[in-house]
């Protein structure tokens, strides 16, 4: 949201509506992906993963294997926490210390 006022102050008129649609479509894309049924043959392993990797900003070699390995249920998982934002931070308490906490 906060992105959606800076370009609302800083840009032309309008540009508050362009960022909010920028940032809203991975949304509508992520819906639409997770709702398209892929055949379960060995011919088509394609499109499932190539999906997963732009859906969860995934390398496909690494989707590949992590499917190959732990299946799609488990990969999709594993891709959304890879994404998520990290439970600890560093902060510093003084000079010569610093402490790690766990938020």
């Amino acid at each position: 949201m906060a992105n959606v006022h800076l370009a609302k102050a800083a840009l032309r008129l309008g540009a508050d509506h362009m960022v909010n649609g920028i940032i809203r479509k991975p949304v509508v894309l992520r819906f639409y992906f997770l709702h398209i049924t892929y055949p379960e043959n060995e011919m088509f392993p394609l499109p499932k993963v190539h999906a997963l990797e732009t859906l969860y900003s995934h390398p496909v070699w690494v989707v590949r294997r992590w499917t190959k390995y732990l299946g799609q249920e488990e990969t999709v998982n594993l891709t959304i926490w890879n994404n998520s934002e990290p439970i600890y931070s560093l902060r510093l308490v003084n000079d010569s210390s610093i402490v790690c906490a766990h938020s």
